[in-house]
């Protein structure tokens, strides 16, 4: 038998050796056989009693049949059939709360005896120590941090023009929770609203591959959704051999093409600890919050700065109105010009106050994009040719280009041919200046 930790919740549990680990939407575990034939699933849901815990289990699965086989105050079990599927459900009670274990197969196995094997072997373990956080500029966000572990955090606009928080919670360099909400509209159809994008194909796995694949340059080794088209975790392996776990939603519109769908958060590790540390990275993301007093000021913050646009427009339509009354009555009379020198006087001293606004509000801008550059491990390099500025990772020494819309990024001290050229790196301090 192979043995399962959970850190974060305190247990180990045995399973049949050469079973795989999975995570379903549930607080817990699941196991499958070599063959994906068998399915075991371990549990723990909040219930007045254990048979009330299983119905809440089995009210998860379509189309079945059950039957019950015992029922105790502390403890009750039950067969079920779904499709080509039989299984068997067992709970014990205390407390509140129930341990559930499932298990189900296509073949004829003693799931009484794996269920009860796999429940006697449930043991406590001692939890990993933890501590509170929250962010300690705007208290936007809290979550539960391992002791030893360090939390980064900065903001940053969405593609909705929304500000949201950024948190990374590390071990070390590769090891992290990435915490970074990043949703797009899509439509089946012809874009309706600015910033849809036309995806044919609705659902979670086209996301991945036209928003985060070519980014990540990872290989796609699981995508799992249990069967629940609004909620996936996509399993990849890293160019550098790292394996990333990323977590996708959707939400469809009702009667609408149109739909929301990304990045809710995504956690890594080397594939000798990711075994490991998954809990540890679940609990994790599980405990992370943002503050709702945080979430009703930046709306408010929004809709404070739309009416605000509102106004100038208003007024820059009204001042230019003005103006044009004000050169009608120059052509009529000689007073008309000192109205029109007072007022170039305000609008001078205007844009005088608009310029030096502008200037601080550039600088505060170029901050906080060194700091999400950080947080991110990016860089910007100039292209000395054409003038733009490009973001690319950090961690590449050189980047060409042909100029032609194709760039590479090494860490080899490399001389392509002559109609490649290579970019500058842009420090922080090379921006501000």
């Amino acid at each position: 038998m192979g043995t399962f930790k959970n850190a974060w919740q305190g247990y180990q549990i045995d399973y049949p050796d050469g079973w795989r680990i999975l995570y379903p939407p549930i607080d817990g575990v699941a196991f499958d056989g070599p063959d994906s034939s068998a399915f075991l699933e371990f549990s723990r849901i909040e219930a007045d009693g254990p048979l009330q815990a299983l119905r809440r289990r089995l009210g998860t699965i379509p189309q079945h049949e059950a039957r019950l086989l015992e029922e105790t105050p502390e403890q009750a079990a039950l067969l079920f059939r779904h499709g080509d599927c039989s299984g068997e459900l067992r709970a014990r009670w205390q407390g509140g709360q129930a341990t559930v274990i499932m298990a189900q197969s296509r073949q004829t196995l003693d799931l009484t005896e794996l269920i009860r094997t796999t429940l006697g072997s449930l043991r406590p373990l001692e939890p990993i120590p933890r501590r509170p956080w929250s962010d300690p500029a705007e208290g936007s966000v809290q979550i539960l941090c391992p002791q030893d572990w360090r939390v980064d955090n900065g903001y940053g606009v969405d593609s909705f023009g929304i500000r949201q928080p950024i948190c990374r919670v590390s071990l070390n360099r590769h090891t992290f929770l990435h915490l970074e909400a990043e949703f797009r509209g899509f439509t089946q159809g012809p874009p309706e609203y600015y910033g849809d994008i036309h995806l044919p194909m609705r659902g979670l796995f086209p996301v991945l591959e036209g928003g985060f694949l070519n980014r990540w340059g990872g290989q796609v080794l699981a995508f799992e959704d249990f069967g629940n088209p609004k909620e996936a975790d996509a399993r990849l392996r890293l160019p550098d051999g790292i394996i990333r776990v990323a977590r996708f939603s959707a939400a469809a519109m009702p009667n609408s093409p149109r739909w929301v769908g990304g990045l809710c958060h995504y956690y890594q590790a080397a594939p000798d600890e990711i075994d490991q540390l998954e809990p540890i990275f679940r609990g994790l993301a599980k405990s992370y919050q943002i503050h709702p007093q945080w979430q009703n000021q930046q709306r408010m913050a929004q809709n404070a700065q739309f009416q605000q646009q509102h106004a100038q427009q208003t007024q820059q339509w009204m001042n230019q109105s003005q103006n044009l009354h004000q050169q009608r009555m120059h052509d009529i009379q000689m007073q008309g010009q000192a109205n029109t020198a007072r007022h170039e006087m305000r609008q001078n001293l205007s844009d005088a106050q608009m310029s030096g606004f502008q200037e601080r509000m550039h600088s505060s801008d170029q901050m906080q994009h060194d700091t999400i550059n950080s947080i991110r491990e990016r860089s910007d390099y100039l292209d000395p040719q054409t003038g733009q500025v490009h973001n690319f990772s950090a961690h590449h020494q050189q980047v060409w280009s042909d100029g032609q819309g194709h760039w590479l990024g090494t860490d080899w001290d490399i001389q392509p041919s002559p109609d490649w050229h290579q970019l500058k790196r842009l420090d922080p301090g090379d921006r501000r200046a």
